[in-house]
């Protein structure tokens, strides 16, 4: 009776017939040694990667933004040029290297002023010089400051004529109290008579005309009656721009 127990709890018949030990439901046990081994490389491979991880976090360059243009001068203003929006910016930089050049002193162009429309004429189709001059004071106040008797030059690329209209057109305006002169590019430039844009005789004629009005500003200098002086006057059209001498004499 024992041995038929055995036979069918724990014993299966083999190939040859004989009763063999039947191992196919049990599981070979799992070494304690290889359980710690792997959590082990576990714990190894997490703290690998935090460790990577921690070390990209560090390695990350910290934003820094510097100011630039710091050879900028700081050197007193000793003219300014503020232009009206449309002005060529070629020209005021031209300009205003040549001023620094001509006359020794810092030449400072500004951003551009914006004119509204009571500055500008609709019968005359034309800005008015007194009305440009009085927006240009307030700027001109901050920009100078409280003891700055600083000339300023007031470009404007449109046509211009006095505010009680006695002539055709003007070139510019000089506003001696103040140290203001506004001055107009239109009629200088060849594109208003049909003729091909001419960058370097603008920047001539201009000159000229912000040259006098310096004389005025900068030197007390008075008006000439010697076309040979860039002080001469009075200036009625073109031709007379064109003949003047563009310096001191």
């Amino acid at each position: 009776a024992q041995a038929r127990h055995l036979t069918r709890s724990g014993l299966t018949r083999g190939s040859t017939g004989r009763p063999s030990v039947g191992f196919a439901s049990f599981r070979a046990p799992v070494s304690h040694n290889v359980i710690r081994q792997e959590e082990k490389t576990v714990r190894t491979l997490t703290c690998c990667l935090l460790l990577l991880m921690l070390t990209g976090c560090a390695s990350q360059p910290t934003t820094e933004f510097k100011l630039g243009n710091q050879r900028y001068s700081n050197d007193p203003v000793g003219i300014y040029l503020i232009p009206v929006f449309g002005v060529d910016s070629s020209i005021v930089a031209d300009l205003e290297k040549r001023l620094q050049k001509q006359h020794g002193v810092r030449a400072k162009a500004t951003t551009e002023m914006g004119l509204d429309a009571h500055h500008f004429d609709k019968v005359h189709q034309q800005f008015v010089a007194d009305k440009i001059a009085n927006s240009a004071i307030v700027i001109l106040n901050k920009l100078r400051g409280a003891n700055s008797k600083t000339p300023a030059i007031i470009i404007i690329p449109g046509d211009m004529n006095d505010e009680d209209f006695r002539l055709r057109y003007i070139f510019s305006k000089h506003f001696f109290n103040d140290r203001l002169t506004v001055i107009s590019l239109a009629r200088i430039d060849p594109r208003s008579y049909g003729k091909p844009a001419n960058h370097d005789l603008m920047l001539y004629r201009a000159s000229k005309l912000i040259n006098k009005a310096l004389g005025y500003h900068m030197y007390g200098y008075k008006a000439s009656s010697d076309v040979g002086n860039v002080m001469y006057g009075p200036i009625m059209g073109l031709d007379d721009l064109d003949s003047v001498n563009i310096w001191y004499k």
